[in-house]
């Protein structure tokens, strides 16, 4: 199983559980609890004493355990990466939501739309040991930084950044006004740019890499330097 503690206590500062998966690591937090539980239960009539070394570990290797772990299947191709992908809520955010978890991603989907909107599309990936939904607005910087830090509360880090919040106000040029302007602009540019520097420190200071995604519009078009 390794030879890495599954559980850290940090005094003051409370207990870290760890697994390949939030799963994994949810249930050892859980089996911990439980044991400490039986240890007051028990001390609270006399004294608490362990099974011996030998049974924990016939328990631990049990013949069958192992056979089912052995059946388990192979790691998804990016098992274990931790996605924040904005506009997540519907259209293409939500279907590259789906793609992310479906290559083994833990995914938080954010969205304007509100929180219940982005928990129900969250919910359908399998529950919040797979995704979590978070209602933000990517052009308000605060709203940005606490999406974020529910990210690393929610999976303990960020690997992969997908902008992808955007709208579209198709008017023409006399119909547009300065608030349509303003708005298209503080969704796609200033809300990219936030949601990119406040995920950028996250990666830095993980020191493990990472990537930032821009999903552009099919109109838009790439002028080399022989174009301009």
């Amino acid at each position: 199983r390794g030879a890495d503690p599954l559980i850290v206590l940090v005094p003051g500062v409370g207990m870290f559980s760890y697994g390949k998966n939030k799963q994994t690591a949810r249930v050892a937090g859980e089996f911990y609890l439980n044991a400490i539980n039986v240890m007051r239960g028990a001390e609270a009539l006399s004294t608490y004493a362990p099974i011996s070394d030998a049974e924990k570990f016939r328990i631990e290797y049990w013949a069958l355990e192992e056979a089912k772990l052995k059946r388990q299947p192979a790691p998804k191709s990016h098992q274990g990466r931790i996605a924040f992908v904005t506009g997540a809520a519907s259209g293409i955010g939500k279907a590259t939501k789906e793609l992310l978890e479906e290559r083994g991603h833990r995914v938080v989907g954010v969205d304007l739309a509100g929180s219940e909107k982005a928990q129900a599309a969250a919910a359908e990936l399998g529950g919040t040991d797979v995704a979590i939904g978070v209602a933000a607005n990517v052009a308000d910087a605060d709203a940005v930084q606490a999406a974020i830090n529910e990210t690393l509360l929610a999976f303990g880090g960020l690997d992969l950044v997908v902008n992808n919040a955007g709208l579209s106000l198709s008017k023409s040029l006399l119909e547009t006004t300065e608030k349509d302007w303003d708005l298209q602009h503080d969704v796609m540019a200033k809300g990219s740019f936030l949601v990119s520097k406040a995920a950028a420190k996250v990666l830095i200071e993980q020191k493990l890499g990472g990537d930032v995604i821009y999903i552009s519009s099919k109109n838009s078009s790439f002028a080399g330097p022989n174009n301009i």
